[in-house]
């Protein structure tokens, strides 16, 4: 069965997302190629560094915990939107584990494995008072001060 879960990086809190989205989210990336014409053998492309995965998450999240019968998972919505919020409010990275099904393979069944950062979340209350969401994630790379180098 497929899951999405939201950590935090020493996994002290794990929170399943309760309801899928209809669909996994397009993964995005795309390279900083760099392109220029010679004055007489043409055009010349210079391959640059990949871009950092994006993706975006749009839904609903139950009001109340057990509210739906298929609900995943034992947290409230409510936990999940501050464990975002938080995330963004004193800048710590998440990880986000998205499993794409279950032949009991990590490496087949991994959809995205990752840590990110929260760069947009909104949210409101619907009729059936559930949180309606959408949320933008970007992949986040610590910076390593070993290989800054020294002057």
């Amino acid at each position: 069965m497929a899951d999405i879960y939201f950590s935090t990086l020493d996994r002290s809190i794990v929170l399943q997302l309760p309801q899928l989205p209809k669909d996994f989210p397009k993964l995005d990336n795309s390279a900083r190629n760099e392109e220029f014409e010679t004055f007489n053998n043409g055009f010349y492309n210079f391959q640059g560094n990949i871009s950092l995965t994006t993706f975006s998450l749009e839904g609903s999240l139950p009001g109340d915990y057990g509210k739906y019968h298929w609900q995943r998972g034992n947290n409230h919505a409510i936990e999940l939107k501050n464990l975002w919020r938080s995330s963004m409010f004193y800048k710590i990275p998440l990880r986000c584990l998205m499993i794409r099904g279950e032949t009991g393979n990590p490496d087949v069944d991994e959809y995205y494995n990752g840590i990110i950062t929260i760069e947009s979340l909104s949210w409101q209350l619907n009729q059936q008072l559930d949180y309606v969401y959408s949320i933008t994630c970007k992949e986040y790379k610590p910076i390593d001060t070993n290989n800054l180098g020294v002057w």
